[in-house]
């Protein structure tokens, strides 16, 4: 008699642990949900200068380190100006941020030549950069508005990457 019993007790008691899960849900503002994407969006970069070991594309380059830069490049880029924007929350959608990023090593591909250290260097971490913005647009999607964010999907964004400490992704 008692297992029919349980039996039921079980099924009401899931049916109350849906609706309780259910209430669980909050919501969270629009700003609170632009700041997690700006913070997953800055861990990127943080990722991509990380890579960057000679902090070749930290800081804006000068015509005295690299000569007719400022003539050659009209729209130089750097992770130092990425973060500043990061901060400001001026990036409005991931896709900017993508842009800014490309321009980097677009720059660094046409003022050096192929075979140089830098372009060398723009190339992997371009490759890497490609990985890690399909990892965030992945993440990102369960970002909106009346979704929970669960602790710890923040952290897990550039766990990412710690798979592949040197950007190779195996192929």
């Amino acid at each position: 008699r008692r297992k029919g019993r349980k039996g039921a007790r079980d099924g009401s008691s899931a049916m109350a642990r849906a609706a309780a899960a259910a209430m669980d849900l909050k919501y969270d503002c629009p700003e609170c949900v632009r700041r997690r994407e700006v913070n997953c969006m800055a861990r990127v970069v943080d990722r991509l200068v990380r890579e960057d070991g000679y902090a070749v594309f930290l800081h804006p380059v000068s015509d005295s380190v690299a000569p007719n830069y400022s003539r050659i490049i009209k729209t130089p880029m750097d992770f130092t100006l990425i973060r500043k924007r990061l901060r400001g929350l001026e990036y409005d959608s991931l896709e900017n941020l993508r842009q800014h990023i490309n321009l980097v090593w677009r720059n660094a591909l046409d003022y050096n030549p192929a075979e140089n250290m830098v372009a060398k260097l723009a190339l992997r971490l371009q490759r890497l950069s490609i990985g890690l913005f399909q990892r965030l647009e992945d993440r990102l999607k369960v970002l909106t508005v009346g979704q929970r964010w669960k602790g710890g999907e923040e952290g897990e964004l550039l766990a990412l990457s710690a798979k592949n400490p040197r950007g190779r992704d195996g192929g």
